[in-house]
C-alpha cells in the first residue's frame, strides 16, 4: 500500500516554485461563477451597472474582487467553495482594488456568517 507523502524538494528554489504552482492552481478554484440572481446581493452592483466591467477600452469599468483574499484563503488553507462564494464578492474601481491589494476586508469568521445567511 503506498502512503501519501508529501514530496519533499531538493532546494529550496524548487519548494518555491511547488508552492508557487500549487497557488496557482488554487487561485483557479477560486474563481467566481456569479448567476445572474446573485448580483441584486453584491456589494458595488450600482458601480456595475452605472460603469460596466473594466477591459482595455473601459479602463473606468470595475473588476470583481475577493473580500477576503484568495492569497490570505491559501495561506490560511481555506476550501476554494468559500473563497469563491459570492457572499464573497464585490465590484470596485480598478484602482481601488490595486490600492487594496491582497488585504482582507472581512475576518474569515464573519465571511462564514455572511455565507451562511446568503
Amino acid at each position: 500500500i503506498k502512503q501519501n507523502r508529501k514530496i519533499k524538494p531538493k532546494s529550496k528554489y524548487a519548494g518555491k516554485l511547488i508552492e508557487r504552482e500549487n497557488y496557482k492552481h488554487y487561485r483557479t478554484l477560486c474563481e467566481f461563477s456569479l448567476s445572474k440572481k446573485d448580483l441584486p446581493k453584491i456589494k458595488g452592483v450600482e458601480l456595475l451597472q452605472k460603469l460596466r466591467m473594466w477591459s482595455i477600452t473601459n479602463r473606468n469599468g470595475v473588476v470583481r474582487d475577493h473580500i477576503y483574499s484568495v492569497k490570505n484563503g491559501f495561506l490560511n488553507n481555506v476550501k476554494p467553495e468559500i473563497i469563491k462564494h459570492p457572499a464573497n464578492c464585490q465590484f470596485l474601481l480598478q484602482k481601488d482594488n490595486s490600492k487594496k491589494n491582497c488585504k482582507n476586508e472581512i475576518s474569515l469568521t464573519d465571511l462564514k456568517k455572511k455565507i451562511k445567511n446568503w
